[in-house]
């Protein structure tokens, strides 16, 4: 048979037409003679499977003569691309039989003679299939130790049932002594204990005693070793219909290492070219699709580790208004006692609602079994095993238009069932910590008693496991990776092996960390608080502390606490302190720090009444102006008045700033005051506000400067002068020029004030020529302004 698409289809070559709906056959005639027809040859296949190392046959029955003569037949057979002849047993008669052995493509011919005229040569072109399928699986990544699962149910036998199983490794990495355990069970596994290829072959068998081959290549990497991901999508449906929604499922996508966390990235590859999609995410491992344009589109996922490592795979859909495929899953394998077992689809259904229809096939059986499948046509089948061992089923459905294969179902019959073994162990220690594997949880289905088998698969240096009632221990001393394994034994029956790697570490230090890790200065009197809760061990483990404080000589002050997480301080005297902590964990391993601080004698404040009333150029009340008094906030009322209560620090000089977005930047600062209850009268101040000002700059018609010109306004006086709030203010304005010479640029200013205006060396001012300029305060409209400016030289 040929396949394409992956489905099997028969191919006919025609000279003529092919004949007949329900088998293969081709003929071909010429055109009718005058007097005496010729007659037309015609090949039947007696079977549609053509398998290699069967006796095919095929027949010339439908071959006819118009004129009812009797007819002969001559038969010739020719292989490949070169057509090669093929001997036949018997080329003459209505039947010819061929066994092949190879596979290739066959040409069958033949021609059909009433005794007056030969017919033109009917052609069959074919490819026999080979009788037994082998399918080991795809080949795999995995970490040292880790176990690899071998799934043969995907063999299949095209003439009668799969009998034999047979696993082997034929290659592994030096040092390694891995084995697979159950080597003739349908799956099974084996421990990657080394860093390296292994390459595994299956070996199947069916009732006749035909034998395929497959192999596959597991990959083994080093555990300090970053692996890829693997991608894994379940299957969706290739084919839609407009407007139908699919979901794309990626969660089980898995890393070799385990630990890693993954992302996924989704994206639309391609897509028709009037058709617009969207995914329902572009993120996470589970998303939708839908598409309202018929054709072909392909999505695709990005699966990234934690550490950057990124694999992708791409899924293809078509939209489209023909016939969609029905959809078959039998669910998953099962252990069942030896009884007969109902056979049922768990999930079968066609898109569009027609009736299916259900063939049911059994694929593999025990070799002593003569088992069938009873009712192979209805929906609910029966399987009555009558040995034990394992029985590979399927199903196909067909709701008339296609025919649809369900992946195989395994049932592992045995009225004993195997037991499920299970490690319960750290993942992580640290050298000299003992390390216990408890394998008391794993499961027998019978409830019988079970003994273990332990072994080390992979270590960093020589260990003896201390095995005592389904528990094994050894304690590390060197840094690296211990893998063990167990397999769980009900008296009867071994389990699969289980794997636990544990890595062995440095302990780390303590971390500590302080809520204020900053030197303190406080007042004598005040207590100083120390909060190191923070505090952590990088392996989880509960800290102890113990603080201690240096002091000034005098000094009998003591910290408020020992051995708390936080603490506090109060000084007896003026003076400078250190407070250490010291933080340990269970393994001895310490940190330290310590934290400043300086004490003064406790400060006197004085208070009083600070009054002005701020006044603009245009000797108008500034109302609600921010000022700031010695670090505190006041305003002005609306009529411009301060009058203000403050506190400072005795002995200490007041000052006043601005600190208004209106106002230029001004400070006052009032001599050093020593008496309560003072009062400042600043009376009427002047402050400077800030004016938005608007200049155009012109050049001179022989200017080469710069595109880009800074000018430069520096504050010479104001206007009322302003002594008690003065100001000082040095701005360079950038100006852009245009292609004409001219650039305009808006800025704000303190005003009301005159400028002195600067350019770069290179540039001079023409115009203003006093290079002064003016900025006058006004309350509703920008000032306006204009400069001109040339190459120094001209």
């Amino acid at each position: 048979m040929v396949l394409k698409n992956g489905l099997p289809i028969s191919l006919c070559a025609f000279l003529a037409a092919c004949g007949g709906s329900t088998s293969a056959q081709t003929l071909a005639e010429n055109d009718q003679g005058a007097s005496n027809q010729v007659p037309v040859a015609v090949i039947t296949a007696d079977s549609a499977n053509l398998l290699l190392n069967r006796p095919l046959q095929f027949n010339a029955g439908k071959s006819y003569d118009a004129d009812g003569d009797a007819l002969s037949y001559e038969w010739s057979l020719v292989r490949g691309v070169d057509s090669i002849p093929v001997a036949l047993s018997q080329n003459q008669g209505a039947e010819v039989s061929v066994l092949l052995t190879d596979s290739d493509n066959y040409i069958l011919t033949l021609t059909a003679n009433d005794g007056q005229s030969m017919s033109e040569a009917a052609s069959f072109e074919f490819t026999p299939e080979q009788t037994v399928i082998a399918s080991a699986g795809r080949d795999v990544t995995v970490k040292q130790g880790q176990l690899v699962s071998l799934d043969g149910s995907a063999s299949k036998s095209l003439d009668g049932v799969i009998t034999g199983y047979k696993w082997q490794i034929l290659s592994q990495p030096e040092r390694s002594s891995a084995r697979i355990f159950k080597d003739k069970r349908v799956k099974t596994a084996f421990v990657a204990d080394q860093v390296g290829q292994y390459l595994v072959e299956l070996k199947v068998e069916n009732e006749f005693g035909d034998i395929a081959t497959d192999t596959l290549q597991i990959t083994s990497d080093a555990l300090s070793e970053n692996s890829a991901p693997v991608v894994v999508i379940k299957e969706a449906k290739g084919e839609l219909k407009l407007n139908e929604v699919v979901g794309l499922d990626a969660s089980e996508s898995y890393d070799p290492d385990r630990f890693d966390r993954l992302t996924f990235a989704w994206q639309v590859l391609s897509q028709p070219v009037d058709a617009d999609v969207t995914l329902s995410a572009v993120s996470g491992p589970q998303v939708s699709f839908s598409a309202a344009t018929l054709g072909n589109y392909e999505v695709a996922v990005q699966v990234t580790d934690s550490k950057g490592e990124m694999t992708q795979a791409v899924y293809t859909f078509t939209v489209t208004t023909d016939n969609l495929p029905p959809i078959v899953d039998l669910g998953s394998d099962s252990n069942v006692r030896i009884a007969p077992i109902t056979l049922t689809c768990a999930s079968c259904y066609d898109p569009e609602g027609e009736l299916l229809t259900y063939q049911w096939q059994l694929q593999s059986r025990p070799a002593q079994s003569s088992s069938e499948i009873l009712s192979a046509t209805e929906a609910s089948a029966q399987l009555n095993p009558d040995v034990a061992g394992e029985y590979v089923v399927a199903l196909t459905v067909s709701d008339g238009v296609t025919a649809v294969t369900s992946k195989p179902r395994t049932f592992f019959v045995d009225d004993n069932q195997k037991p499920t073994a299970k490690i319960s162990a750290p993942e992580t220690v640290f050298i000299g910590e003992p390390v216990v594997l408890d394998a008391t949880q794993s499961i027998d289905p019978n409830n019988d008693p079970l003994t273990f088998e332990w072994q080390v698969v992979d270590a960093a240096s020589d260990i003896i496991l201390q095995i005592e009632n389904g528990k094994a221990s050894f304690t590390p001393s060197v840094l690296g990776h211990y893998t063990v394994s167990v397999r769980a034994n009900d008296g009867q029956y071994f389990s699969d092996p289980v794997t636990h790697t544990v890595s062995v570490t440095e302990n780390l230090s303590p971390v500590i960390t302080f809520v204020n890790e900053n030197p303190r200065a406080i007042q004598l009197g005040s207590e100083a608080q120390f909060d190191a809760s923070g505090s952590y061990d990088p392996e989880g483990d509960v800290l102890t502390y113990q603080w201690s404080l240096d002091k000034p000589a005098g000094s009998t002050a003591q910290l408020s606490a020992d051995n708390l997480a936080t603490n506090s301080l109060l000084a007896d005297m003026a003076g400078n302190y250190t407070v250490h902590l010291q933080v340990s964990d269970s393994a001895g391993n310490t940190s330290r720090k310590s934290i400043d601080v300086t004490v003064t004698d406790p400060v006197s404040y004085i208070s009083g009444t600070v009054t002005a009333r701020l006044l603009n150029s245009l000797n108008k009340p500034v109302a609600n102006a921010e000022l700031n008094i010695n670090g505190v906030q006041h305003f002005t009322d609306d009529m411009g008045r301060l009058n203000a209560w403050v506190e400072i620090e005795e002995g200490k000089a007041l000052e006043v700033s601005t600190q208004d977005s209106r106002l230029a930047s001004s400070t006052y600062t009032a001599p050093s005051i020593t008496q309560d209850n003072f009062l400042v009268e600043m009376g009427d101040v002047f402050v400077a506000m800030l004016q938005p000002v608007e200049v155009n700059l012109y050049t001179c018609p022989q200017y080469t400067g710069p595109e880009v010109v800074e000018v430069g306004y520096r504050l010479v006086y104001t206007i009322p002068e302003i002594s008690k709030l003065p100001t000082t203010h040095d701005q360079k304005v950038s100006f852009a020029i245009d292609q004409s010479g001219k650039a305009t640029s808006s800025f704000s200013l303190p005003a009301t004030a005159i400028y002195e205006l600067y350019v770069d060396d290179s540039l001079k001012v023409i115009s203003p020529t006093s290079t002064r300029a003016s900025v006058f305060y006004s309350e509703s409209i920008a000032s306006r302004g204009f400069i001109s400016i040339c190459n120094k030289q001209n």
